[in-house]
């Protein structure tokens, strides 16, 4: 039951999710470099 209760909500849910994760990913990706020059 709480399977078949979660399914909808992650489908429903997953593609806003996954769009913000790609933005937070990409964000990090370009401050990254930023990042290891500071630490250093």
């Amino acid at each position: 039951m709480p399977q078949a209760a979660h399914l909808p909500l992650h489908v429903q849910q997953g593609p806003v999710k996954d769009v913000e994760l790609n933005e937070i990913g990409n964000l990090q990706d370009a401050v990254a470099p930023f990042v290891k020059f500071v630490a250093h």
